[in-house]
């Protein structure tokens, strides 16, 4: 991949309750930073694909400015949009999807939003600092 992946702690769990198999299409509804969705590619080639929805703007933008191979599509939007997301890229059929419901480890380590109380920081908490501002 041409990002930074983090290895999730579950991904071994995730690959066997997922099964993604050559040439299906999975979506990552919290794409995060990219550690199962790397994993699906590999084992959904050649023609599979994943679609990656990230909420977090800031997040977003360091990911799509990596190069990220053709199978990848990545939406900066929240998973409440799915069903448009899926509409609005022809994202079909699709063989599974996930919902990783927590936080980053960029969240606590690198967006300097209050995600930890390890630091000094400004208290946030959101993945999207100009929602609800």
């Amino acid at each position: 991949m041409g990002w930074n992946v983090h290895i999730p702690v579950l991904q071994k769990e995730v690959l066997h309750y997922l099964n993604p198999k050559p040439n299906e299409n999975f979506i990552d509804a919290t794409f995060g930073e990219g550690g199962h969705a790397s994993a699906i590619l590999k084992k959904n080639g050649p023609r599979g694909k994943v679609l990656g929805i990230e909420l977090d703007p800031e997040l977003y933008k360091i990911l799509s400015a990596a190069e990220i191979k053709n199978r990848l599509i990545l939406v900066n939007n929240s998973y409440e949009n799915v069903k448009k997301i899926i509409h609005k890229h022809k994202f079909e059929p699709i063989s599974g999807i996930l919902f990783d419901l927590g936080l980053s480890s960029w969240h606590v380590e690198k967006s300097e939003r209050g995600f930890s109380y390890l630091r000094d920081e400004k208290l946030d908490m959101r993945f999207d600092p100009k929602a609800n501002s």
